[in-house]
């Protein structure tokens, strides 16, 4: 256990006094309101988006069983979806340690 500890803090070391930006999301220290607040354990700052590849799926009554999948990082996929801003939209977050490709959150999507 005390092994994991001193792993943990060795790595919140090298990060110390960092700071990374992306464009259009800003810039993140490891300084509040990012880091450095007690209960908000984060190893490191976050990672860019090209390689955390976010995407979200898409269910609009023209597509219906058929998702489409949304891009946070190339916008061309919103304008090629069926995605309409002046509908009601809805956002089911399903978790960091899960996925929204199958199981409880397609079958809400679906109802």
């Amino acid at each position: 256990m005390i092994g994991i500890w001193i792993a943990a803090l060795y790595l919140l070391a090298l990060t110390a006094g960092e700071k990374v930006c992306y464009g259009r999301l800003g810039c993140f220290s490891d300084k509040p309101p990012w880091a450095g607040i007690p209960g908000r354990y984060l190893a490191g700052l976050p990672d860019s988006p090209e390689s955390m590849n976010i995407s979200f799926t898409l269910y609009t009554k023209e597509t219906r069983n058929n998702s489409q999948v949304i891009s946070a990082i190339h916008s061309s996929t919103i304008k090629d979806s069926h995605f309409c801003s002046h509908r009601k939209t809805r956002f089911i977050v399903h978790g960091f340690m899960s996925t929204g490709k199958r199981g409880w959150v397609v079958e809400m999507c679906l109802v």
